[in-house]
């Protein structure tokens, strides 16, 4: 993802707070590496409160690692830089390999701020950012997995169906193999539970769409009311 290359596992300290984002979510994976810090979140969807929820995260992870004390003294308190990516696997089509949302987008008035905070997201779906997927076999495996899940649940066999089947297939066939085996229970909960998140935002945001047309529609026809 950063053309590098790093060879020594132990160097890096995973790190995830507990009901730190908003609703009670989680993170997918959060980690300390080189003094800094890297937040990865997966999203089937293109979501631009994405800077948002990151910003209550890194604040909620701040407090956390400092005693509110430290904030009074004189000393220049040092924090390790944050970095936040998304990798995004969702069905709507998204035209370039990687995209970059800015919390400043969300301002009510535009200019005006002072604080910035920037999420890139990658699109790992086939076909694009090949590259990436190539030096990131675990990655590329993962969406090999996801896309099995899109084929068996466009069969109509039902959700719950499709995510445990292609989850064997792919035991089968030494995608996430290892992965698979130690953690399938776990694998399949986290994307059934993702996957019915997703359709039921989707849900919410179509009827919301249907209303607002709705009143358009009653408000053309009681403007145009009387002519002919």
């Amino acid at each position: 993802m950063n053309q590098s290359n790093y060879t020594e596992p132990e160097e890096i300290e995973l790190y995830t707070l507990d009901n730190a984002l908003y609703m009670g979510i989680n993170n997918d994976v959060s980690f300390v590496m080189m003094s800094e810090f890297h937040f990865y979140e997966h999203q089937s969807t293109i979501n631009p409160n994405l800077p948002l929820r990151n910003l209550f995260y890194i604040s909620k992870t701040y407090q956390g690692l400092l005693d509110k004390k430290q904030l009074y003294r004189r000393t220049h308190i040092k924090i390790m830089p944050p970095h936040f990516v998304v990798f995004y696997n969702g069905k709507e089509r998204m035209e370039e390999d990687e995209r970059v949302l800015k919390l400043s987008d969300a301002f009510l008035v535009e200019g005006k701020a002072d604080l910035e905070l920037t999420v890139r997201v990658l699109n790992i779906n086939k076909g694009d950012n090949s590259r990436l997927l190539e030096n990131c076999q675990t990655l590329k495996e993962y969406m090999q997995f996801v896309s099995t899940v899109r084929r068996l649940y466009n069969q109509n066999i039902g959700l719950d169906n499709a995510v445990n089947r292609a989850a064997n297939y792919c035991i089968e066939h030494d995608i996430l193999k290892e992965f698979l085996q130690r953690r399938y229970r776990e694998v399949v909960d986290v994307l059934m539970c993702t996957l019915e998140d997703a359709r039921e935002i989707l849900e919410e945001e179509n009827a919301e769409f249907a209303v607002e047309l709705e009143k358009k529609e009653a408000k053309y026809r009681q403007d145009t009311a009387g002519f002919c």
